[in-house]
């Protein structure tokens, strides 16, 4: 359950001084973005059958979002369409030293309501996956849901608000975030193994879940179970798109853990 955006994305060499114009000779394209559909798209590639639930707008991009979910083999039957609505938009500047600039206008992709998320979660899914980008409501609604089908529930940081009601939340299989989402929430820096275990120990009094997972970048992730920690390193790898790399890095722990059953 989750977002669903346009992204047209300006390769460009950097962001032009006020009142001037850039000429740029880069490349540019236009892409289905969003948390939701990022997600979506990395658990479809790994192989899963995957259900989105999300909003777009009735113009344009709203269908060529839905011609994506195809191409993407995501079954979009529960993406529901704003009659009175625009689809979301993003507008990311993407320097070539690695930086991005990005104008967000939301459009309906947030605009996801309890009902949307109870029709979805009749296909009896084997997992629900969200993020706290949502309306508190909705998340919780969906949470309930899951819980009383006994669907386990796994919840990303990203894109959430330190104010969220956490004590209404159902117990979680996974609370995902990453060093930024951690400090916001916890005022502790993951910066070493005895601050990770301590934001851990305060997340785990915030938020009632069975694993608490915190994404480290390059130095790996760290995993804490109530119990025992553990830090899992990366391999070495040739970085193609820092901007989807922490949902499809949160889609892949999912799915691996539940065909595994082992979070590590």
């Amino acid at each position: 359950v989750g977002s669903i955006f346009t992204k047209f994305i300006m390769h460009i060499e950097g962001v032009p001084l006020a009142n001037e114009v850039s000429r740029e000779y880069g490349h540019r394209e236009t892409v289905a973005g969003g948390a939701g559909f990022d997600v979506a798209a990395a658990f479809s590639r790994l192989g899963a059958d995957t259900v989105l639930c999300a909003k777009i707008g009735s113009d344009p991009q709203g269908e060529a979002l839905l011609r994506s979910l195809s191409n993407f083999r995501i079954d979009g039957r529960f993406v529901t369409e704003d009659k009175r609505g625009k689809s979301g938009f993003d507008a990311v500047l993407a320097e070539s030293s690695g930086v991005t600039r990005t104008v967000s206008y939301p459009g309906a992709a947030y605009d996801i309501s309890e009902e949307d998320a109870e029709q979805a979660l009749t296909c009896y899914p084997d997992a629900l996956y969200m993020s706290l980008e949502l309306p508190a409501k909705t998340v919780i609604a969906a949470a309930d849901i899951a819980e009383q089908n006994g669907v386990p529930i796994f919840l990303s940081a990203s894109g959430g608000d330190v104010r969220f009601p956490f004590s209404r939340l159902p117990h979680l299989e996974a609370f995902i975030c990453n060093m930024e989402e951690c400090a916001a929430y916890t005022k502790i820096t993951p910066d070493t193994l005895e601050n990770c275990l301590r934001a851990a120990l305060k997340l785990s009094g915030m938020v009632d879940a069975k694993h608490y997972i915190i994404k480290l970048g390059d130095r790996g992730c760290y995993s804490y179970d109530g119990t025992y920690q553990h830090i899992c390193p990366t391999d070495p790898v040739s970085v193609i798109d820092k901007r989807g790399a922490g949902e499809g890095f949160s889609a892949a722990l999912t799915l691996g853990y539940l065909e595994s059953e082992d979070i590590e």
